[in-house]
């Protein structure tokens, strides 16, 4: 009879401890943050390759000194688009820089002038979807181009992909050139 209320206790322990986290495999949410001391500097975007498209106007973006929409890839024939913020530190980047982040990137993204909270490079951050067997040819670009975001140091990456696995892989490939 002991052993009995043993194992239930232990099986109601264990399933009780696994409500909480998440099961194997399953994506964490997204903005993963990773303190460093590193202040890093567009110019090290360039060092690994990026390159820029478009230097934005950090007006409204609180805290923010850079913001840029580039692109970059492992194969030059195949590049991804990103946006990166930097801030004057790592406490900026993680106390300003997350929810506005938040708000370009997965499902629930604004991407419309009317929803986000930071206009500039809006549209940017949109991918364009076409209607197949349309004679028109008509596109609509409201898919997010982002599926996650990271804070690395004093910077804030916005993650393309289609998913929010693909996405962090991505940012991922860039950070490790950046090293």
């Amino acid at each position: 009879m002991l052993l009995i209320v043993w194992a239930w206790v232990s099986l109601a322990a264990v399933a009780c401890g696994s409500e909480a986290s998440e099961p194997s495999g399953a994506a964490p949410a997204t903005g993963g943050i990773v303190a460093s001391p590193r202040i890093y500097a567009f110019a090290d975007l360039e060092a690994a390759g990026f390159k820029n498209s478009k230097t934005y106007d950090v007006t409204g973006l609180p805290k923010a000194v850079a913001a840029h929409y580039g692109f970059w890839g492992t194969d030059p024939y195949h590049r991804n688009d990103y946006e990166v913020r930097f801030y004057a530190s790592h406490e900026d980047a993680v106390n300003f820089g997350q929810t506005l982040a938040a708000e370009r990137v997965g499902e629930g993204a604004k991407l419309t002038e009317e929803t986000a909270t930071w206009k500039v490079g809006v549209k940017d951050a949109r991918e364009c979807q076409g209607s197949q067997g349309q004679a028109q040819h008509a596109a609509r670009c409201t898919e997010p181009k982002y599926y996650d975001f990271m804070t690395v140091g004093n910077m804030v990456l916005l993650c393309p992909g289609d998913a929010p696995d693909f996405a962090r892989k991505n940012c991922d490939l860039l950070l490790a050139e950046m090293d």
